[in-house]
């Protein structure tokens, strides 16, 4: 059984909890941006990413266990969070894998510090559209019933959703400064000419990290027409569509994810 250990380190002056198992190459794992998202998002992978890396699961600025900023997000504060992680635990190179807008983060990151990525997974990312979806104006704190739906949404039937879980992401949701914190991050993020700034259209034939996009071929966020437009101009990418993995490849097909997943980071770049 795989020991995963939930610790705490201080990136750019900002406490960030992340989950951490296993030994070889780093692998950092980057969640989305739902308001639910953590670094519980990639618990169900962590074992078997374990047996080859060293894996590093984060909890976003924002979210999870770590500081709640109330103000101060750009795309580039994600990035250099990343970036200040490293730092932190000494990390001098890592493989990068998000799903999302933590793949946006991601391949942000690979464009902007090139010899710290060795390869890159993005799976169903964000940053290829321009506009995104409306951004929510208020804050109400997710009811139970709500956030076991958002976990199905997440895992399906791949993961036990247990009451502690539940009541996990009930308390989290309602730390002081939660609400506030969470409309700065979305209404920065939503920011069309903060999105243009940093469009991954105009980063990714910069990035020459071996990158695999993986995304589902019924996608219900992201439209699969972003997984091929980056396939195209990414100079050493391949993608892989997995059938009916929606957009949550690594929750809705985990077997199928850490496969593909594995055999890339294994291969030599």
């Amino acid at each position: 059984m795989t020991l995963i250990n939930k610790k705490f380190t201080v990136a750019n002056g900002n406490k960030v909890g992340y989950l951490e198992a296993g030994e070889g190459f780093p692998l950092i794992l980057l969640h989305g941006r739902d308001a639910l998202m953590s670094s519980e998002q990639w618990r169900l992978n962590i074992p078997a990413l374990a047996e080859f890396s060293h894996v590093y699961s984060l909890d976003m600025l924002g979210y999870g266990e770590s500081d709640l900023p109330l103000d101060g997000y750009t795309f580039d504060t994600f990035v250099e969070m990343i970036e200040g992680f490293m730092e932190s635990l000494d990390i001098p190179q890592a493989d990068l894998c998000g799903q999302s807008a933590g793949g946006w983060f991601a391949a942000l990151y690979a464009w902007k510090y090139p010899h710290r990525v060795r390869k890159l997974v993005l799976v169903g990312n964000a940053g290829a559209n321009l506009k995104g979806p409306a951004a929510p104006t208020e804050w109400t704190p997710p009811e139970m019933d709500f956030i076991k739906e958002r976990f199905y949404w997440a895992w399906a039937d791949n993961v036990e959703v247990t009451e502690q879980m539940i009541q996990k992401a009930y308390d989290l949701a309602r730390r002081p400064g939660r609400g506030d914190s969470w409309l700065s991050l979305i209404k920065a993020t939503h920011d069309i000419q903060e999105r243009e700034k940093f469009l991954l259209l105009d980063k990714l034939p910069d990035v020459h990290a071996p990158t695999l996009i993986i995304w589902g071929s019924n996608p219900s966020a992201i439209g699969l027409e972003h997984a091929h437009s980056q396939h195209a101009i990414l100079p050493n990418s391949r993608i892989v569509i997995v059938e009916n993995g929606g957009h949550s490849v690594q929750g809705i097909k985990p077997r199928e994810f850490e496969r593909i997943t594995i055999q890339f980071l294994k291969e030599s770049s």
